[in-house]
């Protein structure tokens, strides 16, 4: 009566199926435990109920389960699995052996299998409870094996099915043993919290907001992270329905409408949230995995889980803020992360002619919380560079020069009162922005977005922009152990951008050199996140993304004051080098206020 489909693509969904089945059981504690990332074996033991020998022997057939009695069922289901499709998957790709004993029975059952057939059934002497071993994963099926990723990946993949089922189950302890190293061990007290600060560690867990409230009979709780351990993607979001988890739109859609504006564009917030809803109004049949349901109202979901993370935001002292985009020539907005066209980069929003002077009680045409306006006449490029090449060699701020530079090629900088090129340095902003004027207009720098892409620029050409810094103490980062994974099995790319790392035990990290301007405080939450794009992008898109982060992190921080030297350096790469425009997240390097429109600001 259900189309089942095939549950075993690698691994980690094999070992899911077997912790489900553990959980239906009724164990309170579980030891899983992998070899080459699952390949080679996969062995789960639990404490649950048991089998008795007649019911071991139809567990591996296709569609058998004791988990429903009637087709009606299917209208409530209450246990993980229910469709009676994942042993008789595992077993026919694989070498299975079986060891489980019912509570209160004198002896066990033993029970072999190869490529789904029994190859031996007996009486066995073993604890109450039940151990699964499978052994040589898709061994007759190579054209399935070729596909697998490396042991590392696979074991990461194996370990983040560990890691659901634990939060999922707070009540259940779960162990993970991986080629003999546990790297995983939660206590299984029924504390969510401690379960957390089992798997991701004593920072993480410091920064998260509690929340739990009912909203028309849906259950919300769990927690949900300040935006200071948001991510650069939506791997750390659990989302646990009727303690199954799920991916859901609806879900991950509440969640972050009830940030709004508390994160940056690219940020993504983090949360384990338990959703208690009636089983017989949800489907959780949709998908061959059962990774996810579908609900009967949508809405009701939607509003529940909102309500319940906006108030836990509002108790935890978290404001939206304000974030200001670059806009189109017809005033529309471009997504900060999205590609920006040359005509776009350089503009200001400017007051139309007929807009009345500031005053105290509205805001300036420059202020952030203006209204954005079209600018008043069209946007010419920059001015063009007459050895945009020599320049470029010429300029480079000190912070990312080559250590040698003669004084042949300072002298040979343009200084602010004689300069070939037609513009001239005025001065600093707000620690923050070079101001440069031109014949005809005047020219405000973004000093971080500008050095950020020329930093990304050496990065993609193979360049060492910056120089990798020995730290006088290795600094120890705590990470999760997919995030380890992830860092180590990069390694040559790490060590491209100035990191030497050192794996120090699970989940733990020694950071010994970094570049060096990038401030040690920063390290944590830089390597977190760049652990994140190489677990979750694929190359060539992992590889820009990545160095687009180190690059602006290394980056000059607005806030802090430039000598004159270094502002005459980047104004002058900016201005004379063309493709300078933006900087890799697409935010402008540059807004350009023409001389007529200030005269239009004053009214001349």
């Amino acid at each position: 009566m259900i189309a089942a489909g095939e549950v075993v693509e690698r691994p980690a969904s094999a070992l899911k199926e077997l912790l489900e089945n553990a959980v239906d059981a009724g164990a309170t504690a579980v030891t899983a435990e992998i070899k080459r990332g699952g390949i080679s074996m996969i062995r789960v033991t639990d404490n649950g109920a048991g089998m008795d020998a007649a019911d071991a022997a139809r567990a591996f057939m296709r569609h058998a389960t004791s988990k429903l009695r009637t087709a009606e069922d299917l209208q409530s289901v209450l246990t993980m699995g229910f469709r009676g499709e994942a042993l008789a998957a595992i077993a026919g790709v694989s070498r299975v052996e079986l060891l489980t004993r019912k509570r209160g029975a004198a002896a066990g059952t033993s029970l072999t299998l190869e490529a789904g057939a029994v190859t031996a059934h007996s009486e066995a002497g073993c604890p109450e409870g039940t151990t699964i071993i499978v052994r040589d994963l898709f061994f007759n099926t190579p054209a399935r094996q070729k596909f697998l990723k490396k042991d590392n990946t696979e074991a990461a993949a194996a370990q983040e099915a560990a890691v659901r089922t634990a939060l999922s189950r707070p009540e259940l302890s779960v162990r993970f043993i991986r080629d003999g190293s546990q790297t995983l061990h939660t206590p299984g007290d029924g504390d969510l919290k401690n379960c957390l600060y089992s798997v991701f560690g004593r920072d993480f867990t410091g920064a998260l907001l509690p929340l739990g409230e009912t909203h028309e009979q849906i259950r919300v709780s769990g927690f949900i992270g300040s935006p200071q351990i948001s991510r650069g993607s939506r791997t750390m979001q659990y989302f646990l329905v009727a303690k199954r988890p799920v991916r859901s739109r609806i879900l991950t859609a509440a969640l972050e409408e009830a940030f709004g504006g508390a994160l940056m564009t690219g940020r993504f917030p983090v949360c384990c949230l338990h959703i208690g809803i009636a089983p017989e109004v949800i489907d959780v049949n949709v998908h061959p995995a059962k990774s996810e349901i579908k609900f009967s109202d949508e809405r009701a979901v939607f509003d529940a889980v909102y309500r319940a993370c906006k108030d836990a935001l509002r108790r935890g002292g978290v404001a939206p803020a304000v974030q200001i985009r670059p806009y189109t020539p017809a005033g529309g907005r471009v997504p900060v992360y999205g590609a920006l066209s040359p005509s776009v980069y350089t503009q200001t929003a400017v007051a139309n002619q007929q807009s009345p002077a500031p005053t105290a009680s509205a805001p300036a045409a420059d202020s952030p919380h203006a209204a954005p306006q079209p600018p008043a006449t069209p946007v010419s490029p920059l001015p063009p560079a007459a050895d945009s090449a020599q320049r470029a060699a010429e300029t480079i701020p000190p912070q990312i020069r080559e250590p040698a530079a003669s004084s042949q090629e300072e002298t040979a900088n343009p200084t602010a009162q004689d300069n070939p090129a037609g513009w001239r340095l005025i001065g600093e902003a707000m620690s923050g922005y070079l101001l440069v004027e031109t014949p005809d207009a005047l020219w405000i720098i973004d000093k971080h977005a500008a050095h950020e892409r020329l930093l990304y620029n050496r990065l993609k050409a193979g360049e060492r922009p910056f120089f990798s810094q020995q730290l006088i103490a290795p600094k120890i980062i705590a990470l999760t152990q997919p995030e380890l994974d992830a860092l180590t099995g990069e390694s040559a790319f790490i060590e491209e951008t100035g990191f030497e790392l050192d794996t120090m035990g699970p989940g733990t990290l020694a950071v010994r050199a970094a570049p060096g301007e990038i401030d040690e405080s920063e390290l944590p939450a830089l390597l977190s996140e760049l652990a994140s794009l190489l677990r979750d992008k694929r190359r060539p898109e992992l590889r820009e993304e990545a160095l687009c982060l180190v690059a602006c992190k290394a980056a000059v921080k607005l806030g802090r004051s430039s000598n004159r030297e270094d502002m005459e350096h980047l104004a002058g790469l900016v201005m004379e080098t063309p493709d300078l425009r933006h900087c890799p997240h697409g935010r402008p390097v540059a807004l350009r206020l023409t001389r007529g429109e200030l005269y239009k600001q004053f009214g001349r």
